[in-house]
């Protein structure tokens, strides 16, 4: 079986011929025209066909049987071109999935930093209201009557802040009742 170009249809043995990280051929003129106005491989459409690699073909016999190899390395000779494509689309997806990783990990820390650069004005403000609030009802409770005072004139009757905490040290409640059990 002797490989063809997919975008001419023309046998592979007659011009150089490369190969994209998918594991698809092509001619190296051919590939290049396509990837002008295209940013997917042209057979299977994987977006970015990332780097080409030359192809060198050795055909031995007669011009009918022609033995070739698609790749160099000498582990992968003899193997059937599915698995070779296959593990080509393997790489390719695990190069791929370190790239997106890569990109979500820089677009976190993106948004944590933006996060924490818009977290520090609102904490200074927050900080800022309370000391004018503490120094607020220092300013009333050393002028007059403090907001307890104040709270007890509008809510007679009611036990609030240090009457409760009084009240619950020496173990009594008004308010609570127990029931008689017969």
């Amino acid at each position: 079986m002797e490989p063809i170009c997919t975008v001419c249809y023309e046998p592979c043995r007659f011009a150089p011929t490369v190969a994209t990280v998918c594991g698809h051929l092509y001619h190296e003129t051919c590939v290049a025209r396509w990837l002008e106005t295209h940013a997917t491989c042209p057979q299977c459409r994987n977006p970015s066909p990332g780097p080409l690699r030359t192809i060198h073909f050795d055909f031995v016999g007669p011009e009918e049987e022609h033995e070739w190899t698609l790749f160099d390395d000498p582990e992968l000779d003899g193997l059937p071109r599915n698995v070779l494509l296959q593990r080509a689309n393997h790489d390719f997806l695990m190069d791929r999935c370190i790239e997106l990783r890569a990109s979500l990990y820089a677009i976190k820390r993106n948004k944590l930093k933006a996060a924490e650069r818009r977290k520090k004005p609102m904490t200074k403000r927050l900080a800022e209201q309370e000391l004018a609030m503490r120094k607020t009802a220092d300013t009333q409770h050393d002028g007059g009557e403090g907001g307890s005072e104040r709270i007890r004139k509008l809510a007679p009757g009611r036990r609030y802040g240090k009457d409760v905490m009084e009240s619950e040290e020496l173990g009594s409640s008004e308010d609570e009742t127990i029931p008689n059990s017969q």
